[in-house]
């Protein structure tokens, strides 16, 4: 019996619309993306008593900033990494490490990194620091922000801003203004932050 004849395979018909990946190339795929610098890509816990600070610091850390990176420990957690070299030296972070040993917090999380000279660790200390001073504020986001605290009744000394600051950027210049036409005295913020028996 004559076996039935099979019919061709039915060939597959490439489709005419672009894939995913051709519509979204992956930065790495495109050269106007590439980036040959090095990426940090390991955190570890670190020991704090094995940590050191280098001994060229030019920038300084008052005890009030101290006190407030302790109390923004306590509030949210210690969940900023501090940047150390292979030998455990402290690169972008002293501040954060001088809170944790006054806490007695026994290891510290850390982002190693390695491919570093002495001359650029020096300058990456400068640069970290000044490019962070250079940033500013949205201060109408920023007012947003507060009211928001303000009505869950979230502890604002946990910010570090003063409460003097807070209601400038609340009440623009009204909490400078002079004392009323009339004579009056200062009228108080529209959303006060200042509650009696606070002391300044």
């Amino acid at each position: 019996m004559a076996k039935a004849a099979r019919k061709p395979a039915l060939k597959r018909r490439k489709s005419s619309l672009p894939s995913a990946a051709s519509q979204h190339p992956h930065p790495g795929d495109d050269p106007a993306y590439a980036f040959s610098g090095v990426v940090a890509d390991r955190i570890e816990l670190k020991p704090t008593a094995s940590l050191h600070l280098s001994s060229y610091q030019a920038r300084t850390h008052d005890e009030h900033q101290i006190a407030l990176i302790m109390g923004s420990f306590d509030r949210f957690g210690l969940i900023n990494p501090i940047i150390v070299d292979e030998n455990d030296e402290i690169i972008a972070g002293a501040a954060r490490f001088e809170a944790a040993r006054r806490l007695k917090i026994h290891a510290l999380p850390a982002v190693l990194v390695t491919h570093l000279s002495a001359d650029e660790k020096r300058a990456y200390r400068l640069t970290d620091n000044r490019i962070a001073e250079l940033a500013g504020w949205d201060k109408a986001a920023l007012a947003i922000e507060f009211e928001h605290l303000i009505e869950i009744d979230f502890d604002l000394g946990s910010l570090g801003f003063t409460v003097p600051e807070i209601d400038i950027v609340l009440c623009g210049d009204e909490a400078d203004a002079a004392p009323d036409d009339d004579g009056g005295t200062y009228t108080p913020p529209v959303v006060p932050v200042s509650r009696r028996g606070d002391l300044f």
